[in-house]
């Protein structure tokens, strides 16, 4: 799968839409506030990253629906509404932890941006994680999952994208539904570093290639904290420093509302339990910060144990 980086002198902030979408960046939003910071963060792009891929053996895991307790999710999810159209994008920016030691085994901490994965097994997702790693070996990953298991694929590691302890990320997913294509979406604040994966209408797997509406569901849309899945058991959640992960914006589209009124309705809470045992729960949730003339969505995810 084959990615067009824009030229060294593009400028997105003053791109037509077409433009923006056929390099597969995430789409320019419509309300003032979310417009705005997508305007800081692609005016400040200083390289635009050549993804160099590989397959993982970790996956993120569905939920069956409805549900606001899991053994393995914490965090928002957004549930489209009767009448709506369906979601076509998630943002997810957040400060990547520093952790510490403490679980008695292995262990990750994966924060991610989804389209679908409750009403079925159909999830498009990106993030960051840090499965089968040092506790501060973080790394930027993508990941699609079918109805048919045999047919989705693992995490899929970007290995030149870095990050570390203490930056801020962007990881946002969109669905161009007239042309029925999925874009991944990255920027790391602290580099100024982007890697915008797609736009895509195939999405290829060890089992052959496959439509991306195949992985496609707009009945949600999620901002998930996670322990991964290593074969097919969850591994412990791995300790942030403070207790808490932040979440500094949550943003959600269907293509005709993205603004910060929209991203306050018909969104779920979801703690992470398992075995009677509280692990992760959003606080502060959500949160109304005022941000040049309008707000924004926020919360912490609160640690509280490693599980099992």
């Amino acid at each position: 799968m084959s990615v067009t980086v824009p030229p060294k002198t593009w400028n997105p902030v003053v791109a037509s839409d077409a433009e923006i979408q056929r390099y597969g960046l995430y789409p320019r939003p419509k309300s003032a506030a979310q417009r705005k910071l997508w305007e800081q963060m692609y005016s400040h792009v200083s390289s635009w990253v050549i993804p160099d891929m590989c397959a993982t053996n970790f996956h993120a895991a569905a939920p069956k629906y409805p549900i606001d307790s899991h053994p393995i999710w914490s965090g928002a999810i957004a549930k489209r509404v009767k009448g709506a159209p369906a979601f076509t994008g998630s943002s997810y920016v957040f400060d990547e932890p520093k952790f510490d030691g403490g679980c008695k085994h292995a262990s990750s901490y994966n924060l991610w941006s989804g389209l679908g994965g409750l009403k079925s097994g159909r999830l498009m997702q990106n993030g960051i994680d840090n499965a089968g790693k040092g506790l501060n070996d973080d790394y930027a990953w993508w990941e699609v999952l079918s109805d048919d298991k045999k047919n989705s694929l693992p995490e899929m590691e970007i290995k030149n994208f870095k990050v570390r302890a203490g930056d801020r990320i962007f990881a946002g997913i969109s669905y161009y539904a007239p042309k029925k294509q999925v874009s991944f979406n990255f920027y790391n604040y602290r580099t100024k570093k982007a890697a915008d994966l797609g736009p895509w209408g195939v999405i290829d797997t060890p089992k052959g290639s496959y439509l991306a509406s195949a992985f496609y569901d707009g009945s949600t849309a999620e901002q998930i904290v996670e322990r991964t899945t290593v074969g097919k058991k969850p591994v412990m959640l791995r300790k942030p420093h403070g207790g808490y992960s932040h979440t500094h914006e949550a943003g959600f589209s269907n293509g005709q509302q993205d603004g910060e009124d929209f991203a306050f309705k018909n969104v779920w809470q979801y703690n992470m339990r398992a075995n009677g045992i509280k692990l992760s729960e959003p606080v502060k949730f959500i949160s109304k910060v005022k941000h040049e003339g309008a707000y924004l969505a926020q919360w912490n995810d609160k640690w509280d144990a490693c599980g099992s």
